[in-house]
C-alpha cells in the first residue's frame, strides 16, 4: 500500500445482492469502500447501510453498458484501489 492506514475496494453492483453483501463485509472489515451501480437510489440506500453500521463508503452511479454514462474507465478508476470486485450482471 502506499502510505495509506485504510484499503479501498471498488465493488461494481454495488446496490444489491452480491455486490452489496461484499460491500457491507469488506466495509465492516475495515475497508473504505466504493460501490458502483445502474441505480443511484439504490446505491444511497446500500451506502447508509454501511454507514450505520460503522463503515466509509463512497457512491460512484456507474452503468457499464453505455459508456456515455460512465465518463471514467474502470481500469483508469481502479488503479488507486487496492482492490476491484466486478458484481455485475450485463442484460442479453
Amino acid at each position: 500500500m502506499s502510505g495509506r492506514t485504510r484499503r479501498i475496494a471498488w465493488v461494481t453492483g454495488g446496490a444489491s445482492g452480491i455486490g452489496q453483501a461484499g460491500a457491507e463485509a469488506l466495509a465492516a472489515d475495515g475497508w473504505t469502500v466504493v460501490i458502483s451501480g445502474r441505480r443511484p437510489d439504490a446505491l444511497a440506500a446500500t451506502a447508509e447501510r454501511v454507514r450505520t453500521s460503522g463503515g466509509v463508503v463512497d457512491v460512484f452511479p456507474l452503468d457499464v453498458t453505455n459508456p456515455t454514462r460512465s465518463p471514467l474507465s474502470p481500469t483508469l478508476f481502479s488503479q488507486s484501489m487496492d482492490e476491484s470486485i466486478f458484481s455485475l450482471t450485463v442484460p442479453a
